[in-house]
């Protein structure tokens, strides 16, 4: 009789504890944020990207980045102009890779925004554009780029005064771009 009652005892508790379990799942998910099925689209297409890269099919991963890239995602965008730029998967284009690498940038990318300062301030592939390298240099350390905070060191020991100035003016600019481009998002 003894075990009965410990047995009901012990089916109740963990009944219990189960539907607590239950509940509160039920209850994160009515107030997770939900993803439009275009949001889940994207991502995965990214995913698939990320996994042909890995696997060294970079044709098969410019694809799916490409599909994601034209629905506006900023890290496709900014793996699919690293493609271009190293010419893996797809035929080496400069003029493609700074073009993604622009459009990444504008939506915040910061990664993106070091990579075109990068390129802006060598001169290799664009004309040399010092004021511009710098706005995205400080963009792209102010969304957390360690890696700009010592090329923004290095290039602020050869800016003029007045390539300075007109950076400080591009960064407006570029900052107003970011915040409409985060504002059509949502």
């Amino acid at each position: 009789m003894f075990r009965v009652f410990m047995l009901r005892v012990f089916m109740i508790r963990h009944f219990s504890a189960l539907w607590a379990v239950f509940l509160f799942l039920g209850l994160v998910l009515l107030h997770y944020p939900r993803l439009s099925e275009a949001e889940v689209s994207v991502r995965r297409l990214y995913r698939l990207g990320n996994a042909y890269y890995k696997s060294g099919d970079y044709a098969e991963a410019a694809s799916f980045y490409r599909q994601a890239a034209n629905r506006g995602d900023s890290s496709s965008q900014y793996n699919l102009a690293n493609l271009y730029y190293k010419g893996l998967g797809v035929e080496r284009d400069y003029d493609q890779a700074i073009l993604l690498f622009r459009d990444a940038s504008e939506r915040g990318h910061s990664s993106a925004q070091y990579n075109l300062s990068l390129l802006y301030a060598r001169g290799d592939v664009v004309d040399v554009n010092i004021p511009l390298a710098y706005c995205l240099l400080i963009l792209s350390f102010s969304a957390g780029n360690e890696s700009a905070r010592d090329a923004l060191v290095l290039l602020q020991e050869r800016l003029t005064t007045a390539e300075r100035d007109l950076g400080k003016r591009l960064l407006r600019d570029w900052r107003a771009r970011i915040s409409s481009h985060n504002r059509s998002v949502q």
